[in-house]
């Protein structure tokens, strides 16, 4: 793995832990607010998840992703030979 892509695959980490956690704060000051004590938290708890899990595999595994568009094959791919 060269550094680059390790640089981005704990970027992406940690965007995620962010994300997570300012949803999760997010939440609980709604339940603060609402005094409905854990419902917030959880939906933020979740939507935070589900944000920086499909952001992480976009980062680090953006195949596996169903609903990108697949790119078409360029020439540029090519061995360079001028064959096919």
């Amino acid at each position: 793995m060269t550094p680059d892509r390790t640089t981005r695959h704990v970027g992406a980490g940690l965007t995620m832990a962010a994300v997570v956690g300012l949803f999760s704060y997010g939440g609980h000051l709604l339940d603060e607010r609402t005094g409905l004590s854990p419902v917030f938290l959880l939906v933020g708890m979740a939507l935070g998840s589900v944000g920086g899990f499909i952001h992480l595999v976009s980062v680090v595994a953006p195949e596996m992703l169903p609903f990108q568009k697949k790119k078409p094959p360029s020439n540029e791919e090519s061995d360079g030979t001028g064959s096919r």
